[in-house]
């Protein structure tokens, strides 16, 4: 895709750029912000390189992040109150997850160790009264630590999905259950609906332990990698990919048994 940008933009920021793109719809204007905005697709296909490595290569996602960003910036609305790199991370986060969905890329053998592995773990848990450490449950599966922590990665790294599109497919399921679609953004119902799975959020987050709510802060409000979140915490990355999950997984649990 070749852009060619005859105006100079360069006096002017993200945001004053996409306020008269809101109003006047340039063309050239929308080609300048996409050029700036590939950096963060960049970013955010180097942070979830693990999630596609196997099926697809960084240079196809930041392609198909370039048109994320140019539909993003017809269908954003600025009285949302949603900055718009917020809402363009968002959409390219669901875009590789996305991808990742529709290859399965975890293979039956794998999904039969995960099983496998949360079995053992659970068993541990009941015998031991308290949470296994990753050599007993190593141990137990007969493998070693190392063995155990790649798989324990590969696996934490197909579920580890976005908050935000947990919580949307929750949502949107609702919704459609029970309100017919009409002027789904302005209907108040809708909004209705929406401060409530807000609420329901934030007691569910109230209610996980001090290292999940930690590591779900650190992850999507601070935006740090898994990487750099256990440097944060002086543990390995299959640990917080770990907790990671475990986090989702109460959440997921709370926002189906609660709202």
């Amino acid at each position: 895709m070749i852009m060619e940008i005859t105006q100079d933009f360069s006096h002017m920021t993200n945001e004053e750029l996409l306020d008269e793109y809101m109003h006047n719809r340039s063309r050239e204007i929308k080609e300048e912000l996409t050029l700036r905005y590939i950096p963060l697709v960049r970013q955010i296909a180097k942070q979830m390189w693990n999630v596609y490595s196997n099926f697809s290569q960084i240079d196809d996602i930041i392609n198909e992040g370039v048109f994320v960003i140019m539909t993003a910036l017809d269908r954003y609305e600025v009285d949302k109150n949603v900055k718009f790199e917020s809402y363009v991370v968002k959409r390219l986060r669901g875009m590789i997850i996305d991808i990742a969905r529709k290859q399965d890329w975890l293979t039956r053998g794998e999904r039969k160790i995960a099983k496998n592995m949360e079995n053992v773990r659970d068993r541990l848990y009941e015998c031991l009264e308290r949470p296994p450490t990753d050599e007993e449950v190593a141990g137990e599966l007969g493998i070693t630590l190392k063995h155990y922590y790649e798989q324990q990665q590969r696996i934490a790294l197909f579920n580890m999905i976005s908050l935000d599109l947990i919580m949307d497919e929750t949502a949107d399921k609702k919704w459609k259950d029970s309100v017919p679609v009409v002027g789904e953004e302005s209907d108040p119902e809708l909004q209705s609906l929406r401060n409530e799975k807000k609420d329901c959020l934030r007691r569910g987050i109230e209610a996980l332990g001090e290292n999940e709510r930690l590591v779900i802060s650190l992850y999507y409000e601070q935006e740090l990698s898994i990487k750099e979140i256990a440097g944060v915490l002086g543990v390995s990355k299959p640990r917080i990919s770990q907790i990671h999950i475990n986090a989702l997984k109460k959440l997921k649990t709370y926002m189906e048994e609660n709202w």
